[in-house]
């Protein structure tokens, strides 16, 4: 404890996890919340896509490709026109982007859907 003499680092990872613990359940309510919110029609789905351009969540060149994947999923949980549905068309599209930029893009993506619990930028 010679370096550590004044830090309690045992009540620091009490709430460290308290903290993450916290964050989990944000995530895991708006998500859920995301699977029953549905899109109104494809131009709703073409403006947030477009939106999420202009905020730097994806490339301006990955409109289309994002859009094509939320009408045609990979993947059959994703076939309903929802918010969550909206959100694997992007993190399909950007799984092909460098590290650095999937990290920019993620960042993103929260703000835009709201996943850390606060107001989604999308839908300002």
């Amino acid at each position: 404890r010679r370096h550590t003499s004044r830090i309690e680092l045992a009540q620091l990872v009490d709430v460290a996890i308290n903290e993450l613990e916290n964050e989990f359940l944000i995530l895991e309510t708006v998500c859920e919340d995301l699977k029953v919110q549905y899109l109104k029609n494809d131009d709703e789905a073409r403006c947030k896509i477009v939106k999420a351009a202009e905020i730097g969540t994806i490339n301006s060149s990955d409109i289309l490709p994002v859009f094509q994947e939320f009408k045609s999923p990979r993947h059959e949980a994703f076939l309903e026109p929802t918010r969550w549905s909206l959100l694997n068309a992007f993190t399909e599209t950007i799984k092909k982007y460098t590290p650095q930029r999937v990290d920019c893009s993620y960042s993103a993506l929260n703000r835009a859907f709201g996943l850390d619990g606060s107001r989604p930028e999308l839908w300002k």
